[in-house]
């Protein structure tokens, strides 16, 4: 066996990076990306699923009593970005890094997450100003910071999925958002999207 086998046998092994890819990912890359290109993948899984549903389960039962979840866009479309990120992320870690150098651009990231944070704002102000039931805390959290997630994330994944994916991930990426988009459009004609409001409706009292 010659070194190059050897040195790759034992990295598949050890699960680690070497030292020199390491240096190479520190002065290559820049800010989330960084995350992306080391971390294994059900890390970011793991992050999510943190940061999504179970963060919006556990605020729901602490603060209004009742950890509901009826609105189809969450509930099944939201599963459907997530993997579309996960998709991008997977052909991030499968593709030369050279390629998508020119999205590697600190300031560019910096510009995009303020943008995020601005319609996450936005969208919250337009919760608001519809004069619907008060404001919960969950409300609050997925605006501010749900919504730029999903925001930046795709920000930053898409580029890589339409310069680099196979034909049919593009295709399976535009298919899981136009279905998430079309079940947002559903939960609006159904009123499913003032969960609370859809829930009185039915019947149900809250405790908190």
């Amino acid at each position: 066996l010659n070194e190059t086998t050897i040195f790759t046998w034992r990295k598949m092994r050890d699960n680690k990076l070497s030292r020199l890819e390491i240096d190479h990912i520190d002065s290559f890359y820049t800010g989330v990306y960084i995350i992306l290109k080391i971390f294994p993948i059900w890390c970011i899984v793991l992050l999510f699923l943190i940061l999504g549903p179970c963060a919006i389960f556990a605020g729901r039962l602490l603060f209004e009593g009742v950890p509901y979840q009826v609105s189809s866009a969450a509930a099944v479309g939201d599963s459907g970005l997530l993997v579309s990120i996960l998709l991008g992320v997977t052909i991030f870690q499968r593709e030369k890094s050279e390629r998508f150098e020119w999205i590697f651009n600190g300031y560019r990231q910096i510009m995009f997450a303020v943008i995020c944070g601005v319609a996450g704002t936005l969208f919250l102000s337009l919760r608001v100003l519809s004069q619907k039931p008060e404001i919960q805390a969950t409300d609050l959290y997925h605006d501010v910071c749900i919504v730029p997630l999903f925001l930046f994330s795709f920000a930053i994944i898409l580029p890589i999925i339409f310069s680099a994916g196979l034909i049919y991930e593009r295709i399976v990426v535009g298919l899981l958002i136009g279905i998430w988009a079309a079940l947002v459009v559903a939960d609006l004609k159904s009123g499913r999207f003032d969960q609370r409001i859809w829930l009185e409706d039915k019947g149900l009292v809250y405790t908190n």
